[in-house]
């Protein structure tokens, strides 16, 4: 029960927070070419790339058979599929516009909520399960959920429904099918 409780807790809060930062995304989109270092320009570009989410996904599945935690691969896949198609569907419903901003990538789809976001973040519940290779995990998975914004095709709170989708889908295909 306290768990449930703590979970509704932490939903309440995000809505919240996405709801406050959806009023702001104006003012924080002005942020994002203060934010770019040149150097790190071409990495983020890569990964907001449906190419480079593809290659996360690899090294990601790459690390569970490294670490022979084969079983959890298919619950994973389950979990990033869900979300992709949940944010999918809502960028189909939503229709919101992509920011007024010099992009780093082209996007041709609506922005809210943000894919990438949404399927890095489904990951999270299960690369807690690799024990020696977690922060090696952890890093590029922050990284792609960030990635929306600092390229300049997502507002912050795209990212955070994204974010929000991807960690409720990976809570609940991990609670549901690992023990």
């Amino acid at each position: 029960m306290k768990k449930k409780i703590q979970g509704l807790l932490l939903l309440l809060v995000s809505l919240v927070l996405i709801t406050i930062t959806f009023f702001l995304d104006q003012i924080l989109m002005k942020a994002v070419p203060y934010l770019r270092l040149a150097f790190l320009n071409p990495v983020f570009a890569f990964l907001g790339a449906s190419l480079g989410a593809i290659i996360y996904m690899l090294f990601l599945s790459t690390l569970f058979l490294y670490e022979k935690k084969t079983k959890i691969v298919p619950y994973l896949a389950l979990a990033v599929i869900s979300a992709f198609v949940i944010s999918y569907l809502l960028k189909l419903i939503i229709l919101r516009p992509r920011p007024e901003i010099i992009p780093l990538v082209i996007k041709s789809t609506s922005s809210f909520p943000s894919t990438h976001a949404a399927v890095a973040a489904a990951t999270l519940f299960f690369i807690r399960k690799l024990k020696p290779t977690y922060f090696l995990a952890l890093i590029p998975t922050i990284l792609v959920i960030l990635t929306g914004y600092y390229n300049g095709v997502h507002y912050l709170s795209d990212v955070l429904a994204g974010t929000l989708i991807g960690v409720v889908t990976s809570y609940f295909v991990s609670q549901r099918f690992i023990k």
